[in-house]
């Protein structure tokens, strides 16, 4: 098993073809990731470590070099604004084959990034709980200057109906009628210049992208 860290955009493009292999994710798709690394100032450079076994990769963790602030809070007091270097892991970043060996490798390496000072903090976002890469998280993290446990927080999903208006019939009324006057609001507010159009079919997507963009 071997580690190799890509560093600039350029470098991005040699395992394209695994990593929309393995993408699942809105959050990792591969021009989405480029993208946000292009546009977002904070960004300093993208941070992906390749997993390779017998020259070829397994797997890869996706995250960014971002330039932002630590800000620690007393209760609701946040005293001061830390500048810092982060390595951000994103959302559903951990992508191909992975098991505990490739998630303790990881874990090494993002480690050593921080002894070595190429990143102030590790932020790690929303790990499911029976990640891999979680459980190497919590047997090999440091004594020191680390989370003791997970903040652990709910992820929702929901089945897609065809019933016409089923999400607004899902809401809690009080949220239905802000969301209706939000509405009524628009319509008073541009008389005869609002038109509502609800897009219901997946086929109509690529057209509202198009209009969206």
């Amino acid at each position: 098993m071997q580690i190799r860290t890509i560093r600039n955009l350029q470098e991005l493009e040699t395992i394209r073809t695994w990593w929309e292999g393995w993408q699942n994710h809105p959050n990792n798709d591969f021009e989405h990731f480029r993208l946000v690394c292009q546009m977002r100032s904070e960004v300093l450079a993208p941070h992906i470590i390749v997993v390779e076994r017998n020259g070829s990769p397994c797997s890869l963790l996706a995250a960014r070099l971002e330039r932002t602030q630590i800000v620690p809070a007393i209760g609701y007091i946040r005293p001061v604004r830390i500048p810092a270097t982060v390595l951000t892991v994103i959302h559903e970043g951990l992508l191909g084959q992975t098991d505990e060996e490739v998630g303790a490798e990881l874990v090494r390496h993002l480690w050593s990034l921080l002894s070595l000072g190429g990143a102030d903090a590790v932020v790690i976002h929303h790990l499911p709980d029976n990640s891999p890469l979680m459980k190497a998280v919590l047997i090999h993290k440091p004594r020191l200057w680390c989370e003791r446990k997970p903040m652990w927080s709910k992820h929702w999903d929901m089945v897609v109906s065809q019933e016409p208006g089923f999400l607004l019939k899902n809401l809690k009324s009080k949220h239905r009628s802000w969301i209706r006057g939000r509405e009524r609001a628009l319509t008073s507010a541009f008389p005869g210049k609002m038109s509502w159009r609800w897009v219901n079919r997946v086929d109509d997507l690529p057209q509202l992208c198009v209009h969206l963009e």
